[in-house]
């Protein structure tokens, strides 16, 4: 899977389908987007 919309990745991130580049960009991601932040945290 490789997609430069990171927002797009969160199902597959609560998921742990990502593979490890994409989960370390995913994971820096969440650093600063609170969006994504709150929607992970739904699925968890």
């Amino acid at each position: 899977m490789t997609t430069t919309d990171l927002h797009a990745l969160t199902g597959a991130y609560a998921l742990h389908a990502l593979p490890d580049d994409e989960r370390a960009a995913f994971e820096r991601h969440l650093t600063g987007c609170s969006s994504c932040a709150r929607e992970v945290a739904e699925f968890t």
